[in-house]
């Protein structure tokens, strides 16, 4: 859905950086994974980056394709993208991107942690999205 193969190498780039992050993320809460000194554990405020990484990911895939004239949008906020796409784009669950992104704004604007469950939550629903619009392979 995207043409532009450099943007579209970057988006791809960024989502496996996604991938590490929460593999950590998810390992570090495992008990038996253990590291050379014991277990190791990510403290709970750097989990939230996968969360603020995906939603920038998906306002980069939004903003490309408002470039492309897949839809029209004259704001540039990532609310206003996912609406004015939301009857163009094939979204597999709208709401809970959305949900995700009220969650993220919270964490970035209010300074609320959200729980590593919803982090993987509504990074994955990210990830669906890019699937769906043939962005991430």
């Amino acid at each position: 859905m995207i043409s532009d193969q450099q943007i579209l190498d970057d988006i791809q780039k960024t989502w496996g950086t996604i991938d590490r992050l929460l593999f950590a993320m998810k390992a570090s809460s495992k008990p038996w994974i253990l590291g050379p000194f014991g277990g190791t554990t990510i403290p709970e405020q750097f989990c939230s980056f996968p969360l603020v990484l995906a939603y920038s990911t998906l306002d980069t895939a939004l903003g490309e394709l408002v470039s492309q004239g897949r839809c029209a949008c004259k704001q540039r906020e990532l609310g206003a993208k996912m609406f004015a796409s939301k009857n163009i784009l094939p979204w597999q669950d709208y709401g809970l991107v959305e949900r995700g992104k009220s969650a993220r704004n919270d964490l970035c604007h209010g300074a609320i942690m959200v729980p590593r469950r919803e982090i993987i939550e509504y990074t994955d629903a990210v990830r669906t999205e890019l699937k769906a619009w043939a962005i991430l392979p």
